[in-house]
């Protein structure tokens, strides 16, 4: 066993994506840890956020090195190596889903601190959260609880196991309502920036970082529309990290652009039409409302 395949390309791309997102989150750090001095929960949620993009990736890595893949044939793999596939299968289900939750919570709360002078009520915000985490949690119960018992998933040689048969239509189920939560999630805050009081670029500047959140959507609906099969690997497998890497690390850093504007601003005071008043803001020992946590 050993890299074969897509494997090396595989874990590429996706410790790619994991690097673009932990530096965005490294940035986020040192303006709202060392320029602004108001780290608080929303940070803690990113980070929470990036180590299950870790370990989505470690994860890739253990199953790409062994340079196994599960073919329609599975009767090529010894009985080892299907439990293996199995169980890295298994994991990589529990990590996305808590993953891709995490990621649509944190978006929004983000929305609650920089839109909340906009929005006359946070209710809607309230509710998408309710339903991405009722979502999330039905979708968690669904991947732990396929068989029973639990180590049935990659031992099907197990004696009375029980395993729930999850096909194409759980499958599309789920990509459309992940979809809908993705769209309404970045639709959200897009009429609203327009009517607020602020410097043409700073309204570009967060029309660009929600506008990026379409791909996540479309990340979130391959991907989804990738995992058919129930308990089984279906041959599209292969393309799932990318789809898996896009869509968490890219929501990841569309939630530290905003801050990343202050850094942008003491870099390049130019740039952007706020930079006196941010300057202030730092000055005094303050924070902006946009700054400030929920």
């Amino acid at each position: 066993m050993g890299w074969t395949g897509e494997g090396p390309s595989l874990f590429a791309f996706s410790a790619g994506m994991l690097l673009f997102a932990t530096l965005a989150v490294a940035l986020r750090f040192v303006c709202r840890g060392y320029i602004l001095r108001v780290l608080g929960l929303s940070d803690l949620c990113i980070l929470f956020t990036l180590l299950f993009s870790l370990a989505d990736t470690c994860i890739l890595g253990i199953y790409a090195s062994t340079g196994l893949e599960l073919p329609k044939d599975s009767s090529e793999l010894t009985s080892d190596e299907k439990q293996f596939v199995f169980k890295m299968l298994y994991a990589s289900k529990l990590v996305v889903n808590f993953s891709v939750v995490m990621t649509k919570i944190l978006v929004l709360l983000l929305f609650s601190r920089h839109l909340l002078d906009v929005l006359a009520t946070v209710r809607r915000r309230t509710f998408l959260i309710v339903l991405t985490s009722v979502f999330g949690i039905c979708d968690a119960i669904t991947n732990i609880f396929a068989c029973l018992p639990m180590s049935s998933f990659w031992n099907l040689d197990q004696p009375d196991h029980q395993c729930i048969s999850i096909g194409d239509t759980k499958a599309l189920a789920d990509a459309v309502i992940s979809c809908v939560l993705d769209a309404a999630i970045f639709c959200l805050p897009l009429p609203l920036i327009w009517p607020m009081t602020l410097p043409w670029r700073q309204k570009a500047w967060l029309y660009f970082a929600f506008a990026l959140g379409f791909l996540v959507c479309a990340a979130s609906a391959v991907r989804i529309y990738l995992v058919l099969g129930g308990v089984g690997i279906p041959s599209e497998e292969n393309s799932l990290p990318y789809w898996v890497a896009t869509e968490i690390n890219v929501a990841i850093v569309i939630a530290c652009i905003p801050t990343l504007r202050l850094l942008v601003v003491r870099i390049w005071p130019r740039l952007l039409e706020t930079a006196a008043e941010d300057a202030k803001t730092s000055g005094n020992g303050r924070t902006s409302q946009p700054e400030q946590e929920f």
